[in-house]
């Protein structure tokens, strides 16, 4: 039994007293109404005006429930045989039903290519195209993503692309595609039935409903789904798109039916940058992505249908490496120049003579009638031998053939022709860079020795170990050099073991925090870490027959402003001091000035070749740091990569397959050298970074290292530097600059 309402009557009386209106008293009366109602278990009383809002309330939700009901998807609007002939052929549909997009007829190799989708999207695989820009390569394949899951051969499609923005890109597109086609709206009605209701509209979704029943259709910027119509014979698809470096892993929709879906059918659609082009680690990164996480979105149910439509910006990039037979086999890379054969030499000519005549209309801002007629006029002779993808492939207003446009494109820009439409990058070496040295990761990846890994070779003296000290791993190597300068790796690694032999700094597997949490300063982890792997290496044993060698001096950098004063404190304190080395890299360019007026003159002389010794401050304890001139070592490190193997001073790598060995052949493809003129017109050659960001180049600095330090024990000792300092001639000499600062022979 609800308490039974009790008001007090002289309260009341008061409260009516106090009233001076008829709206007062309502209120009044209205309050006790309610209490009392409170009290008793049942709702307030409702004033009419609230009845009245409560009702408009009901009726709105009525007509929006009502409207919201799409019914059935109408009958009979489409083409039966056209759909017919559409869910058969690919060819045909992309022709039919998107004539304004494909006006021009299919080459041959389209068509080939075009079969070769259809036949991967059937039986699954994978794909990789690169066709000249223009040619229609991500069209086709967005198309044929939409008629895979129109079709049911697929149902859930992942569109990827090298950022979020073109992800949303490419998505707007398919929406596009799916609300202003009006024959595949008709011959496809009832799969697209619940997608075209919304009106484009993706917050009428979730109420979307056929007698009472939710359809599950989605519409958003990043995923559609067809939605579910019981009763209704269709294919519920699902399409979404995400970026390359985004939510790639664990894609999965519950349709409205209770059934989950994994993707079946993914399109890489140009998934790199220019600026992840120009970094061979970040196109390996998005490789392995490729190769890992996206071809292991279907589970182990069903095979999935991969393709990359891809542009080759430079060599070696993700696109390169995705079309090429030899390091993606499984892509079954396809990758077909605009002029798949150019014209005899005595057409060549002709089109030389047709350059000369168009450039000059240029000058004179003519039209370009007569360069025209000589084409014409020519024609047979200016064509024979010639061969391209795609003979349709131009302007009959202004050109006269497909080779008279790619010849005009030649003549405009020969690097944007060879990249752009050859697919053949002219260089993969940034502007202005020196053409002294072309450091390959393969070439140098391929450099093998016939000695193990920790085998000592023949006639080395000296070992040397070098450690870039970094923010989250060490890592370090150690080399083995003749007293001639010939150069052996002898091991090399990171700390802690990162267990692969392939990884970037964005990638790290195991960090400073894996091993001493997250509550140790940097400076702490840095140390403790250095300390841990000096006592290892001191400690490894490097064998030659009977003999057992182990390592004369390890250097490390201390130019890491961070750490720089722990770093020195180290060396200062550590058991292994005597066989230390703090190092420290300096710019030597052609207007600076020479070593020994650098750091206030107190520069020392020492033992070895472009090096110099640097005093701690005044008043402080500390070690002498050895000050090295990166840019001549440098040059010394990339003539040795790049001479014969068999040369008495190049540097070979321990036994290994050339795999194992990508990573430092990467490392040193992260700097160029450039040719650099001075104030007073000397020139240098300096090194840059290849990329901005963050730089995989530190088994490049563990090998200048290793050799600046292996100069300071005896190693080149015959030879003469360029500069005067760690020399025992102290005769004044102009400074010389050119391949081999050090001219070792």
């Amino acid at each position: 039994m609800p308490p039974t309402a009790t008001i007090d009557p002289a309260e009341l009386e008061r409260l009516l007293e106090l009233a001076t209106d008829a709206d007062d008293l309502s209120l009044i009366e209205q309050a006790v109404a309610d209490i009392e109602a409170e009290l008793a278990g049942r709702q307030p009383t409702m004033t009419r005006a609230d009845k009245m809002r409560e009702a408009s309330a009901k009726a709105q939700r009525a007509a929006t429930r009502s409207s919201q009901d799409i019914g059935l998807p109408p009958v009979g609007l489409g083409d039966a045989e056209r759909r017919k002939r559409s869910d058969e052929d690919l060819e045909y549909h992309l022709t039919e039903y998107y004539p304004e997009t494909f006006c021009l007829e299919f080459s041959e190799d389209h068509r080939r290519i075009i079969k070769q989708i259809q036949a991967t999207i059937e039986e699954g695989g994978q794909k990789a195209i690169a066709l000249m820009r223009g040619a229609g390569k991500s069209s086709i394949l967005l198309r044929a993503m939409l008629w895979a899951v129109l079709t049911g051969r697929r149902r859930f499609c992942v569109l990827i692309a090298a950022s979020s923005a073109s992800a949303r890109k490419l998505m707007k597109t398919l929406k596009k595609l799916i609300l202003s086609n009006r024959k595949l709206q008709a011959d496809y009605a009832a799969e697209l039935h619940c997608l075209i209701s919304l009106g484009n509209r993706g917050t009428l979704a979730d109420g979307q409903h056929v007698s009472g029943v939710r359809t599950g259709v989605a519409w958003d910027a990043s995923m559609i789904a067809s939605g579910f119509i019981e009763g209704v014979a269709t294919s519920d698809f699902v399409i979404s798109a995400v970026s390359i470096r985004g939510d790639v892993r664990g894609q999965q929709f519950v349709t409205a039916s209770g059934q989950t879906l994994r993707p079946d059918l993914v399109l890489l659609d140009d998934p790199q940058t220019k600026a992840s082009a120009k970094s061979k680690p970040a196109s390996r990164t998005r490789l392995e992505i490729c190769n890992g996480d996206v071809l292991k979105m279907a589970g182990g149910s069903k095979n999935i249908a991969a393709f990359a439509a891809v542009t080759i910006i430079r060599k070696g990039d993700l696109a390169d490496m995705l079309v090429s037979r030899r390091t993606s086999p499984y892509w079954r890379g396809e990758k077909v120049p605009c002029v798949k054969a150019f014209p005899n030499k005595d057409a060549m000519e002709l089109w030389e003579e047709f350059q000369e005549q168009y450039e000059a209309e240029l000058d004179v801002d003519a039209p370009h009638e007569k360069s025209r007629k000589f084409v014409a006029d020519h024609f047979d002779a200016m064509h024979e031998g010639s061969s391209l993808f795609w003979d349709a492939n131009y302007d009959r207003k202004n050109e006269v053939s497909a080779l008279h446009r790619a010849m005009i494109e030649r003549a405009k820009d020969i690097d944007s022709f060879n990249a752009e439409l050859q697919l053949e990058p002219t260089s993969d070496k940034p502007e202005g860079s020196s053409e002294l040295w072309d450091l390959s990761a393969d070439d140098i990846a391929s450099r093998i020795g016939p000695y193990d890994r920790g085998e000592l070779p023949d006639s080395v003296e000296v070992i040397t170990a070098f450690v870039d000290v970094q923010t989250q791993f060490l890592p370090w190597m150690v080399m083995g050099f003749t007293l001639r300068g010939r150069g052996y790796v002898l091991d090399y690694g990171s700390f802690p073991d990162q267990g692969t032999r392939y990884f970037t700094k964005e990638s790290v597997p195991k960090t400073f925090k894996d091993i001493y949490g997250d509550h140790v300063t940097l400076g702490d982890m840095v140390t403790q870490a250095m300390d841990e792997l000096t006592a290892d290496l001191f400690t490894r044993e490097y064998k030659r027959g009977d003999s057992v060698h182990s390592i004369d001096k390890v250097g490390f950098d201390v130019g890491f402003k961070l750490v720089a004063n722990e770093s020195r404190d180290f060396a200062l304190m550590s058991p292994h001091r005597a066989m230390l080395m703090p190092m420290q890299g300096r710019y030597v360019g052609p207007d600076t000035r020479n070593w020994q007026r650098m750091g206030g003159g107190k520069m020392k002389r020492t033992r070895g070749v472009n090096v110099a010794l640097k005093p701690p401050p005044k008043g402080q304890r500390g070690v002498p740091t050895l000050q090295v001139d990166t840019n001549a070592w440098k040059n010394h490190v990339a003539e040795c990569l790049t001479i014969p193997e068999t040369s008495q001073k190049s540097i070979l790598l321990f036994s290994d397959t050339p795999e194992n060995h990508l990573m430092l052949g990467e490392h040193c493809e992260a700097e160029y050298p450039m040719l650099a003129r001075g104030k007073d017109g000397t020139e240098m050659v300096v090194w840059k970074n290849a990329q901005s960001g963050v730089i995989d180049n530190d088994y490049w600095d563990c090998l200048v290292g290793c050799c600046a330090l292996a100069s300071t024990l005896g190693v080149f000792a015959k030879q003469r530097a360029s500069s005067g300092v760690g020399q025992s001639d102290t005769t004044s000499r102009k400074r010389k600059y050119g391949a081999s600062n050090l001219n070792i022979g």
